[in-house]
């Protein structure tokens, strides 16, 4: 048998196990270069960046810009700012065209004027020209999630002919903005300046030695300073009031920040709010800081940064703002002297603006924040004295009593006709739930959010599980009618059924109707009956007189439920309770009568302290607030019995003595004391 010799050089050599082998490492930098530099399938460009690479396109319901095309002058992205701007509107939908003809929208750079505009479509041969605005309109668009009114002066190019501005500020090809989109919005973080006030205690009557060395405190206050804006870019319009508004600037109250001013020498008592960051978000709030990417926050960063107008310093600007003062009298920082008719902001130019506002407090106040509600309430009343439409973020901070924080809040509004903040307060569910409970006679905040805490949502959930007081119980029995506003009419009629039945008993006696029916209004919440009579000096002369009248409207069954009232037989000036219109021939004896609940309260006062009574029970209550203010800060008091002087506050502003009776009888004359100008009951609404 013949064997065939296989040469040593053709077997596969034995090899050895090695540890690289087993646990191979990561091929060298130098080996992955050589084998994509010899790759046939690798594109020498791949290694340089490639800037025509379109960005990643957001969801579909955050496309605001979808099937809108943008036409940029300059007709490049070689500035990295305007590269920036330009990826950015195309990853929220927009359309980067290169021909003016198919564009719907030109977006002009900050430093070019409307001629070279017209260079560019006039050879295009245009003859209806799509939206001109300016580069800060897409960045906007994008901070709102919404499609923001184009023609408002702030996205106007220089030399631009003046647009009609629609009475809504929102673009009506603004598609809806999906829940997920409205949370993404910035909202500002938490103020972390250490020299703002985290409050402010309520002090007693201070000393003089106390009251000038809180004047000297006041004068060497430092100018707070603010955390960045939301990213509303401004550009260089920032300080500047619109054209159109230049006339008007003269009628915009500027910040007081002098030291020897009579209003710098009071700021630590009646402004005692001014300095504290009224508007500082809770932790609730900072969800939209997280929803908001940090791409977002990136390009807006880099955007501010690579233009010199957001480079100055903020003392300096604020000091610029607040040169030229404004000098107004003592009494006319008061909303009582400056309140009017009904439907007298109604013509207002600010009346969208105060009517979001007025939401917002309106919010606060339910969950009980006292701070916020102040600061919001301020900002309303700056704005109801203004002749001209407040736009921008800086005309509303050059302003007496509007921080930045509502300030750029009021430049939202104006922007996008909402307010983000708001949609988020009213879309809690626990905020719906609150308003439920509060509307149940004699519950209060404390009440409804205790209620809430246990698991309550419901009236039958509090029925069924909570202890209920009697007066409670009859508010959630009547819910429904107890909640329904009383028309004026009807509001007549009862006052005259309660007239009827006191001359039966004493002739003399006078019931007047206070309340909003006393201001005008055309509906009320309830009945407020002031009861007095000539020669009384005490609550106690009309008690027995109230007794009798109550017990006889309880037999007519006028009167069916007590719900607050003093014990018999004391000199108590209070009575409420629940009543029923009965049919009255002509009047609601028609088949549709229905035996409404309504609220009714009867208020002893004698005839020594009508004027004091007539103020307080008329209202309203931010006109009254303000009267008691100014009062306080002329050493004196004001409340439902009178006006009165060298009464003594201890701390917490606990009464120490009441004080010398100064005038308790006359309406007019308490007015005229306190240096306010006398306004009828129609005027007082603040």
């Amino acid at each position: 048998m013949n064997e065939t010799v296989i040469p040593d050089s053709t077997r596969p050599a034995p090899k050895m196990l090695r540890s690289s082998d087993s646990t191979p490492l990561p091929p060298s930098k130098r080996l992955l270069s050589g084998a994509s530099e010899q790759s046939p399938s690798v594109n020498p460009r791949a290694k340089k960046r490639k800037r025509d690479s379109g960005p990643r396109l957001r969801p579909e319901e955050e496309q605001i810009f979808k099937d809108l095309s943008f036409f940029y002058i300059p007709d490049n992205d070689i500035a990295p700012a305007r590269r920036l701007r330009i990826n950015k509107a195309r990853e929220y939908g927009a359309i980067w065209t290169r021909d003016v003809l198919t564009a719907t929208h030109i977006v002009v750079e900050r430093n070019l004027d409307y001629k070279d505009v017209e260079k560019v479509t006039s050879k295009a041969g245009l003859n209806c020209l799509p939206k001109v605005v300016n580069e800060d309109y897409p960045v906007d668009c994008i901070q709102f999630r919404s499609l923001v009114d184009h023609s408002q002066k702030k996205y106007q190019i220089p030399g631009q002919p003046a647009v009609t501005q629609q009475v809504a500020n929102v673009d009506a090809s603004a598609p809806p903005s999906s829940e997920e989109s409205t949370k993404s919005l910035q909202l500002k973080p938490k103020h972390s300046d250490p020299r703002r006030w985290d409050y402010v205690p309520r002090p007693g009557t201070p000393l003089r030695s106390e009251e000038s060395s809180q004047r000297s405190v006041v004068g060497a206050t430092p100018a707070p300073m603010d955390s960045q804006p939301i990213a509303l870019d401004l550009g260089q319009d920032a300080t500047v009031v619109p054209d159109s508004s230049t006339k008007g600037k003269e009628h915009i109250e500027r910040r007081v920040d002098d030291a020897k001013d009579e209003l710098s020498e009071y700021i630590s008592m009646m402004q005692e709010f001014k300095d504290l960051p009224l508007d500082k978000e809770d932790e609730h709030d900072t969800r939209s800081v997280a929803g908001r990417s940090v791409a977002e926050s990136d390009l807006l960063d880099e955007i501010q940064d690579s233009e010199e107008e957001h480079t100055r310093d903020y003392k300096a600007k604020r000091s610029r703002l607040r040169s030229g003062r404004k000098e107004t009298k003592f009494e006319d920082r008061f909303a009582c002297n400056q309140a009017g008719e009904k439907d007298a902001n109604a013509k207002n130019p600010n009346a969208r603006t105060i009517e979001v506002l007025q939401s917002m407090a309106s919010y606060y106040d339910r969950v009980n924040d006292h701070w916020r509600t102040t600061g919001y309430r301020k900002a309303m009343t700056t704005l109801k004295r203004q002749e001209v439409k407040i736009c921008t973020e800086e005309e509303a901070f050059r302003l007496p009593h509007i921080g930045r924080r509502i300030a750029q809040k009021i430049e939202e509004i104006v922007t996008t006709n909402k307010l983000q903040r708001l949609e988020y307060a009213e879309d809690e569910p626990a905020d719906a739930v609150l308003q439920l409970f509060l509307q149940i006679y004699g519950v209060g905040n404390k009440q409804a959010e205790q209620w809430i805490a246990q698991g309550h949502r419901t009236l039958d959930d509090v029925v069924q599980r909570a202890k209920l007081t009697p007066s409670q119980t009859i508010g959630i029995e009547h819910y429904d009618d107890l909640n329904t506003r009383i028309p004026r009419r009807e509001v007549e009629a009862l006052g005259a059924v309660v007239r009827k039945a006191a001359a039966r008993i004493d002739p003399e006696v006078e019931i007047i109707v206070g309340g909003s029916y006393r201001r005008g209004a055309d509906s009320s919440n309830d009945i407020d009956l002031i009861v007095t009579k000539c020669g009384t000096e005490s609550t106690g002369d009309l008690r027995q007189f109230l007794d009798k009248l109550v017990g006889g409207l309880e037999s007519d069954k006028f009167l069916v439920a007590r719900l607050a009232s003093s014990r018999s037989g004391s000199d108590g000036s209070k009575w409420h309770g629940c009543c029923v219109l009965p049919r009255i021939k002509g009047f609601n004896d028609d088949e549709s009568y229905r035996a409404t609940w309504r609220r009714i309260d009867f208020l002893l006062v004698p005839e020594t302290e009508m004027g004091g009574a007539l103020i307080y029970f008329t209202g309203n209550d931010i006109f009254n607030r303000s009267m008691r203010l100014l009062a306080s800060k002329k050493g004196m008091r004001l409340n439902q019995r009178g006006l009165y002087r060298d009464a003594l506050r201890g701390p917490q502003r606990n009464k120490v003595s009441e004080g010398e009776l100064v005038e308790g009888r006359d309406e007019r004359r308490i007015f005229e004391i306190l240096g306010v100008k006398w306004r009828e009951p129609h005027e007082r609404w603040c």
